[in-house]
């Protein structure tokens, strides 16, 4: 910025797109506060898109905003992404570039090109002749590496077309000012050294894509290297304190010291105990550090260690907080209503005011009470978000007893800027763009049990359910999978039963749900002959659901196929053992067997002549979940202490590791009943002799309660 003071250049040209030329003066716009990204999107495919991230400290944006205050022309100067976008261009880095920062950090004894660029720029007092050493630099490194003619063929496309802009400007204005990468900076300098034919003749023949720009908003998080969308810098809050420091130089407060007192009231609030002795040491260790390294002033990385060593006491567990809480920090920027949006961004902007909700980088808790007119706009909105892929929101249950209040987790992630332009073709309103996005991914999705989810999802946001619930039945037809078909009947069924609390039709389920169960009725007792353990114990998972399922929606003429089709897996010798144990303890639950049935069922199946397996798998499916059955079944408990004490030695080691995996499923009250039945047996109750005599005397006054009769004494 002193620069541009002194040198008052006539215009100024800015390493950017040019298509977002026109989105220039809104940087001056008072309700644009950095950090934002200007967003570059192709109109017919809005996935395809880039991002320029700008914060307070970029050269670009603040030279952009001392052009838009002193009435100097500015513009963009890199290659349009017109033509980047075009897919038919191939324009696209093949090869990683020069790592011109690595290289000039490696020759001067730097550990990375970030520390070497922060030492020598960054934090440097004297600025005179900052330029013209940075460009020494940087032709340095090009000479050696490629001439100032880079083999990419890209980035000599994007060089060619600086100069081009470059030259077209000086036509114009007398003086320039080039802000740009300082790796372009040998290329651009010296105009002479190439040829206005060559650099034509390299742009000539691009195909144009259309293209669109927008300002959104960006997040300090999105600006770390960390992110995938980076700008470059790895702690950008730090890059903001150098900046802020710099514009106060006559600040009561040194940088070090203002940053380790952030991370000393940062390390209070997790509890440490952090005094100012301990911020003063720390400034002097990380001065003597950078005396000791030749560095004119301390960088971040003298703080760090000295964070570690005197404010942690050599315990780093913490420094992740300090880098993710103050070096990169929670800033999110914001851009003006007069940013141009397409109607589906128009139209979520609109929701998320109403809702009143913070676009927050870090976790927000929101208690929804559905009752609430508002709140339940937001619950929908939060829904709908999520069916056009932005995860905003996630609900976390309900609070308390009812079902009227949600509990969610709110993260906002600058990216879904991306997600909402991409999802703009879907339609121009978040509730239609939804229902669209809802009936792809139903038409995507193979499993039955995630579309019965789906459906849930979709009266959640109270989106239309006829065509979901159409694919849904026409999938399920010709499923052949029986455990995709279990896996859809319990959401339908719990959907039919409870159905929605915003009073969402839930009629139009029941019919899928009907032919869904008359399809699993009549598979069921296939899919569990000739089958493995493993299989078997995933049907049994699956009958367990339909089971609490049927239970929930009490329709007595499908209970009764139920209860008919369990029974059939119960006495089918060829059906699983570990399935037919399961089907046995479920119409025992429904009081549909007996004591004295389950008792000649266990003796059955726990006989000696039956394979020591096969009886394991039985009783594993018996007992799955709760042992109580064996505590209130004394028969029962026989039976099997018969069966484990007539095995052979050889058995019952190899049966020990699945019996133990039975009953270590059981709760600790359980097992202490069973420990205490195994140590002291059954307990046989004596009845007391009946004393006729004392009951006699009391047989008048039970006579005169019962029948209003006096009674004597």
């Amino acid at each position: 910025m002193r620069a541009l003071e002194v040198l008052q250049p006539d215009a100024v040209l800015i390493e950017g797109p040019p298509d977002a030329d026109p989105l220039l003066p809104l940087l001056a716009h008072p309700n644009l506060r950095p950090p934002v990204a200007l967003m570059v999107y192709s109109a017919s495919d809005p996935a395809r898109s880039c991002f320029y991230p700008f914060c307070d400290w970029s050269p670009e944006f603040q030279a952009i905003r001392w052009a838009l205050a002193n009435g100097r022309p500015v513009q963009f100067m890199d290659l349009p992404q017109t033509f980047v976008l075009k897919a038919e261009n191939e324009l696209v880095r093949n090869r990683p570039g020069v790592d011109a920062l690595g290289e000039l950090a490696r020759a001067a004894g730097y550990p990375s090109g970030d520390a070497w660029w922060e030492d020598q720029v960054e934090l440097r007092r004297d600025d005179t002749e900052l330029f013209a050493a940075i460009l020494l630099a940087m032709d340095a490194v090009r000479q050696e590496f490629d001439k100032l003619r880079p083999e990419d063929p890209y980035e000599a496309l994007r060089e060619a077309h600086m100069r081009k802009t470059m030259r077209a400007a000086l036509k114009v204005h007398a003086h320039v000012a080039v802000v740009c990468g300082a790796f372009h900076a040998p290329a651009l300098e010296q105009l002479k050294a190439f040829k206005v034919g060559q650099d034509n003749a390299l742009l000539r023949g691009l195909k144009k894509e259309k293209v669109a720009c927008t300002w959104v908003p960006w997040a300090a998080s999105r600006l770390s290297l960390a992110s995938g969308y980076g700008a470059g810098m790895q702690a950008p809050a730090w890059y903001q304190a150098i900046w802020e420091s710099g514009q106060q130089e006559n600040a009561r407060i040194p940088l070090p010291e203002n940053w380790l007192g952030q991370t000393a009231r940062l390390l209070r609030a997790q509890g440490l105990e952090i005094s100012s002795a301990h911020v003063i040491e720390g400034v002097r260790l990380a001065e003597a550090l950078a005396a000791l390294r030749g560095r004119s002033r301390v960088g971040l990385e003298e703080l760090r260690q000295a964070t570690r060593t005197v404010l942690l006491a050599g315990d780093g567990r913490a420094m992740g907080l300090i880098r993710q809480e103050l070096e990169v920090g929670d800033a999110l920027g914001a851009v003006p209503a007069s940013v141009p949006t397409l109607p589906l961004q128009k139209d979520v902007e609109a929701l998320i005011k109403k809702s009143s909700l913070i676009r927050a980088t870090t976790p927000q808790g929101k208690e929804l009470d559905l009752r609430t007119p508002k709140h339940k706009a937001t619950s929908l909105m939060l829904y709908r978000l999520q069916r056009i892929g932005i995860g905003w929101g996630e609900c976390q249950g309900s609070a308390g007893m009812g079902s009227f209040k949600e509990v969610w987790s709110l993260k906002w992630d600058p990216g879904y800027a991306v997600q909402i332009v991409a999802s703009s073709t879907l339609g121009n309103t978040l509730q239609a763009a939804a229902a669209q996005a809802l009936v792809r991914d139903a038409q995507a999705l193979e499993h039955l049990g995630e579309l019965a989810e789906l459906v849930d999802q979709a009266i959640l946001a109270e989106l239309p359910t006829a065509a979901l619930l159409q694919v849904l039945d026409d999938k399920a037809a010709v499923a052949a999978d029986i455990q995709a078909l279990m896996s859809a009947l319990p959401p339908l069924a719990k959907l039919l039963r409870y159905g929605s609390v915003r009073e969402a039709p839930t009629e139009q389920i029941r019919p899928v749900l009907e032919r869904l169960f008359e399809r699993v009725v009549v598979g069921l007792p296939g899919a569990c002959v000739q089958v493995d353990a493993t299989l078997a114990g995933v049907l049994v998972e699956h009958l367990d659901d339909c089971h609490a399922a049927l239970v929930l929606m009490g329709r007595p003429e499908m209970q009764i196929d139920w209860a008919e089709l369990l029974l059939g897996l119960q006495d089918a010798e060829e059906v699983h053992p570990l399935v037919r144990g399961r089907a046995a303890r479920k119409r025992l639950e429904a009081e549909a067997l007996t004591s004295t049935g389950l008792t000649t069922l266990a003796k059955q199946a726990l006989n000696q002549v039956v394979e020591p397996l096969d009886a394991a798998f039985w009783l594993e499916g018996l007992l799955k979940g709760s042992g109580l059955v064996l505590v209130h079944q004394r028969a029962l408990w026989e039976v099997l202490d018969r069966w484990l004490s007539e095995l052979h030695p050889d058995s019952f080691i190899a049966l020990l590791p699945m019996l133990r995996r039975s009953f270590s499923s059981f709760d600790m009250v359980t097992r202490q009943r069973m420990r205490i039945q195994l140590t002291q047996g059954p307990k046989e109750q004596k009845a007391d002799p009946l004393d006729t005599e004392r009951a006699a005397q009391v047989l008048s006054v039970l006579q005169h309660i019962l029948t209003g009769t006096p009674h004597a004494g």
